[in-house]
């Protein structure tokens, strides 16, 4: 029993680290799609965006670190996969911009929508 409430735990560490990146993706995402002023987006993006992006940072390492350590859940695989691609393509800006305008939207939803179905679902079977 106590190994499966250990193993449960991991897993709710891991979907965890990728909620919290999802939900920094998309409220960039959000963030620049409202009109304002110079000062007022590099204040913002200054005061709040860039803290939320190294804790982002922070998490998608661990969100990784437990998906390699419990790789044989495919969910966290397939999560994991989807954030390395997203960093690959936002550091390469590889393809047109449509594409690279809309992979925030996608990944930051997937990297949401997974996690969810873990803790509402999901999780359940496990914890039985």
């Amino acid at each position: 029993m106590n190994n499966r409430h250990t193993k449960l735990k991991s897993y709710d560490i891991a979907y965890s680290s990728f909620l919290i990146c999802g939900v920094v993706v998309l409220l960039t995402a959000i963030t620049s799609l409202i009109p304002m002023s110079t000062g007022t987006a590099g204040s913002i993006g200054f005061l709040i965006l860039i803290p939320l992006s190294i804790i982002s940072a922070i998490a998608l390492l661990v969100g990784l670190l437990y998906a390699i350590r419990l790789r044989q859940h495919m969910p966290l695989t397939v999560l994991a996969i989807l954030s390395v691609l997203f960093v690959v393509e936002v550091i390469s800006e590889f393809g047109p911009s449509l594409f690279y305008n809309s992979v925030n939207w996608i990944y930051g939803s997937i990297a949401i929508f997974m996690p969810l179905w873990w803790f509402f679902i999901k999780r359940k079977d496990y914890a039985a």
